[in-house]
Protein backbone atom coordinates (compact mmCIF):
# COMPACT_ATOMS: atom_id res chain seq x y z
CA UNK A 1 0.00 0.00 0.00
CA UNK A 2 1.20 3.46 -0.82
CA UNK A 3 0.97 6.82 0.95
CA UNK A 4 2.11 9.98 -0.77
CA UNK A 5 2.67 13.69 -0.38
CA UNK A 6 2.89 16.22 -3.16
CA UNK A 7 2.55 15.23 -6.78
CA UNK A 8 3.03 11.49 -7.42
CA UNK A 9 2.13 9.21 -10.34
CA UNK A 10 -0.65 7.45 -8.36
CA UNK A 11 -2.87 8.25 -5.37
CA UNK A 12 -2.38 7.11 -1.78
CA UNK A 13 -3.79 3.64 -1.27
CA UNK A 14 -2.65 2.29 -4.63
CA UNK A 15 -1.80 -1.41 -4.58
CA UNK A 16 0.48 -3.68 -6.55
CA UNK A 17 1.16 -7.41 -6.11
CA UNK A 18 4.36 -9.14 -7.17
CA UNK A 19 4.50 -12.91 -7.66
CA UNK A 20 7.47 -15.26 -7.13
CA UNK A 21 8.47 -14.83 -10.78
CA UNK A 22 8.73 -11.07 -10.29
CA UNK A 23 5.66 -10.22 -12.34
CA UNK A 24 3.71 -7.23 -11.07
CA UNK A 25 -0.09 -6.84 -11.07
CA UNK A 26 -1.43 -3.34 -10.60
CA UNK A 27 0.88 -0.34 -10.40
CA UNK A 28 2.38 2.21 -8.07
CA UNK A 29 3.30 4.50 -10.93
CA UNK A 30 5.83 2.70 -13.10
CA UNK A 31 9.37 3.74 -13.83
CA UNK A 32 12.24 3.73 -11.37
CA UNK A 33 10.03 3.93 -8.30
CA UNK A 34 8.03 0.85 -9.24
CA UNK A 35 11.20 -1.04 -10.22
CA UNK A 36 12.71 -0.30 -6.79
CA UNK A 37 9.56 -1.54 -5.02
CA UNK A 38 9.44 -4.71 -7.15
CA UNK A 39 13.11 -5.45 -6.46
CA UNK A 40 12.54 -5.18 -2.70
CA UNK A 41 9.32 -7.23 -2.93
CA UNK A 42 11.14 -10.09 -4.66
CA UNK A 43 13.59 -10.24 -1.73
CA UNK A 44 10.76 -10.44 0.82
CA UNK A 45 8.58 -13.10 -0.85
CA UNK A 46 8.50 -16.23 1.32
CA UNK A 47 10.14 -14.62 4.36
CA UNK A 48 7.04 -13.44 6.22
CA UNK A 49 8.73 -10.05 6.44
CA UNK A 50 7.74 -6.52 5.60
CA UNK A 51 9.40 -3.15 5.10
CA UNK A 52 8.65 0.43 4.15
CA UNK A 53 10.60 2.18 1.43
CA UNK A 54 10.63 5.91 0.79
CA UNK A 55 10.74 7.17 -2.78
CA UNK A 56 11.69 10.83 -3.15
CA UNK A 57 10.86 12.49 -6.45
CA UNK A 58 11.56 16.05 -5.27
CA UNK A 59 15.21 16.74 -6.07
CA UNK A 60 17.57 16.97 -9.04
CA UNK A 61 18.60 13.31 -8.66
CA UNK A 62 14.99 12.21 -9.07
CA UNK A 63 14.66 14.37 -12.17
CA UNK A 64 17.81 12.80 -13.60
CA UNK A 65 16.19 9.38 -13.09
CA UNK A 66 13.05 10.47 -14.94
CA UNK A 67 10.91 10.94 -11.81
CA UNK A 68 9.53 14.41 -12.46
CA UNK A 69 6.37 14.41 -10.32
CA UNK A 70 7.93 16.31 -7.43
CA UNK A 71 6.34 14.42 -4.50
CA UNK A 72 7.30 11.59 -2.18
CA UNK A 73 5.89 8.10 -1.74
CA UNK A 74 6.05 5.75 1.21
CA UNK A 75 5.52 2.16 0.04
CA UNK A 76 4.64 -0.70 2.41
CA UNK A 77 5.92 -4.04 1.17
CA UNK A 78 4.58 -7.19 2.85
CA UNK A 79 4.96 -10.89 2.21
CA UNK A 80 1.51 -12.32 1.49
CA UNK A 81 2.76 -15.68 0.18
CA UNK A 82 1.59 -18.98 1.64
CA UNK A 83 5.09 -19.57 3.02
CA UNK A 84 5.16 -16.16 4.71
CA UNK A 85 4.04 -15.41 8.26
Amino acid sequence: MLTSTGSTPVRSGSLMAVNRLGTGYGTIGGGCSEAAAMQRARKIIGTGGSCVIEIDMTNDVAADEGMVCGGTMRVLIEDASENGA
